[in-house]
């Protein structure tokens, strides 16, 4: 598999980015910046609501210091923090505008709620 196709299987690319970017301590304006991107955009990008090109996806990883390679990879096996998975899926389901989805959201969000009452 060649590397676009492997960066399409990815499917948390957002989530990796924004723990990478933790980990190196620098901020969304930050890297927003260097990657020559709006802050905005590296916001959407992290909780997945928009998805980078493969370039802009190479520019940020080497803003990062971080293999483009690896970081599908990790994407790819959906490993990493699991609050960042859930606001990636999340933030998936919000951008899908699926009523019905995000009503089920909003009740299992209000009965765990509830639930720590």
């Amino acid at each position: 598999m060649n590397k676009i196709e492997e960066y399409k299987r990815a499917k948390n690319i957002g989530s990796v980015i924004r723990e990478k970017r933790k980990s190196k301590h620098l901020s969304q304006l930050e890297l927003s910046k260097s990657a020559n991107i709006t802050r905005t955009f590296l916001s959407q990008i992290e909780v997945g609501s928009k998805r980078p090109s493969l370039n802009t996806f190479e520019v940020i990883a080497n803003r990062l210091d971080e293999d483009v390679d690896d970081l599908i990879n990790e994407a790819k096996n959906d490993t990493g923090d699991p609050r960042i998975r859930l606001a990636y899926l999340l933030g998936r389901v919000i951008k899908s505008e699926d009523d019905e989805k995000i009503n089920k959201l909003l009740d299992f969000a209000s009965s765990l709620n509830a639930n720590n009452k």
